[in-house]
């Protein structure tokens, strides 16, 4: 019987915080943002080096819904409501269409309402 019960409550605890998971995400801030944003220049993504020397000029821009859509007409992200951290550093491309040369801005973008990196844009 009181197996059951623990089963139970975990079960109901478990279906709560499914249910109710979207109300307690709370949009990630500025500095939160930047972090992110440093984190990933330094130590790289997909097939972009961490930058070869520390970046400069951070900063954090957040986009509104209008903003969003002309920045990136034609691409589906999964939020509306994204930062986009931008600096200044040394970066190398890898993969097929890399031409070999550093480049040297970068911008990451990152989904504001869970702190996920959604893309990142390098160039010269």
């Amino acid at each position: 019987m009181q197996r059951r019960l623990i089963a139970v409550a975990l079960a109901l605890t478990v279906a709560l915080g499914l249910l109710f998971a979207d109300l307690l995400i709370r949009p990630i801030s500025a500095p939160h943002a930047v972090a992110i944003g440093l984190g990933t220049a330094l130590g790289g993504y997909g097939e972009m080096s961490g930058s070869q020397v520390f970046p400069t000029d951070i900063r954090a821009e957040q986009l509104s819904p209008a903003d969003l859509q002309s920045f990136f007409a034609g691409y589906s992200l999964v939020s509306d409501n994204v930062w986009l951290v931008s600096m200044d550093g040394e970066w190398i491309a890898g993969g097929p269409i890399s031409n070999g040369q550093p480049e040297n801005h970068l911008t990451v973008i990152i989904d504001a309402e869970r702190g996920t990196i959604a893309g990142i844009v390098a160039s010269p």
